[in-house]
């Protein structure tokens, strides 16, 4: 596999992880907890931070502080959101409920 092949997969797998992310907050999101007793439903939303391997080099410890530092992002920015990191310019999808 040449380079150009490499990092077209590793934009299409980060593409693939925005995509599951965003489908995860959404099914979140579109399920309320049922409180019988109370007679109560509990909307919950969720954020969630994304960082996928930059390649051989990339330590598994980098991955996490990338993705940390984007769920810290999406929580501070508006909560219910996907970001992720992309060469480091994070991409938001951001949903107000």
């Amino acid at each position: 596999m040449r380079r150009k092949e490499f990092e077209d997969q590793l934009r299409a797998n980060y593409h693939k992880s925005m995509a599951l992310a965003e489908r995860l907050r959404a099914s979140v999101a579109n399920a309320p907890f049922s409180a019988p007793d109370l007679n109560l439903e509990i909307s919950i939303t969720t954020s969630i931070g994304l960082a996928v391997s930059k390649g051989a080099s990339d330590s598994p410890a980098a991955a996490l502080r990338r993705s940390d530092g984007a769920l810290y992002v999406a929580t501070n920015a508006a909560r219910n959101m996907v970001i992720g990191g992309e060469q480091a310019m994070p991409r938001a999808i951001a949903h107000n409920t």
